[in-house]
């Protein structure tokens, strides 16, 4: 699941494309991606309206390897009239009809950011290029200041996949390790700040 940072201003939300890799452990599996995004106020208690309710794609996941899945939609809603301080809520995962049981409805799909190039727009492309989704508009997101108490996970909707962008640029920029272990106690912007002061005095 993504969460994107407040919307700045009210827009109309309505074509998709998007591009992921995915792949299936047996032919029988019968796994495709699968996708659904809503708008919703920023509390999370109202959703002002669904972009795409969940929808599958019509290309199977590859059983040998990661492969790139090509998809567009348009809302099937129409114009979703996201309101200033609205975050956009996108999920992605897989579904299908596997055949019999055991490991046959075993899928994966490609998350994250580990490249220089985007996938491109095609069902064919198995490098590990970074997977993306595009609304037809252009989208302002308000600047948000962060505060050292700022919760990673309830202020700044950080999820299990930051975390390990977080440790790994840490590491680089700052030249100490972080444990997955470690990474997971973060609890605020001050945690991590402690940790780093403690480690390069050492």
């Amino acid at each position: 699941m993504f969460i994107c940072k407040k919307l700045k201003e009210s827009r109309q939300l309505q074509s998709i494309k998007w591009q992921a890799r995915a792949n299936e452990d047996n032919a029988d599996a019968n796994l495709y991606l699968s996708l659904c995004i809503r708008v919703c106020s920023n509390d999370g208690t109202t959703i002002r309206g669904t972009i795409l309710s969940l929808t599958r794609d019509d290309v199977e996941f590859d059983s040998t390897t990661y492969v790139n899945r090509q998809f567009t939609a348009t809302s099937d809603s129409g114009d979703i009239n996201a309101q200033e301080g609205d975050r956009i809520v996108i999920e992605i995962g897989q579904g299908g009809d596997p055949v019999g049981g055991g490991s046959h409805n075993d899928g994966a799909v490609g998350v994250g950011d580990n490249a220089s190039t985007d996938l491109p727009e095609n069902d064919t492309e198995t490098a590990a290029y970074n997977p993306w989704v595009e609304l037809a508009d252009t989208l302002d997101f308000e600047r948000e200041e962060v505060y050292l108490e700022a919760s990673l996970r309830n202020d700044l909707i950080i999820d299990s996949l930051d975390y390990i962008q977080i440790r790994l640029v840490l590491q680089d920029e700052f030249g100490i390790e972080i444990t997955d272990d470690v990474a997971k106690k973060f609890e605020t912007i001050k945690d991590i700040v402690e940790y780093i002061k403690e480690r390069k005095n050492k």
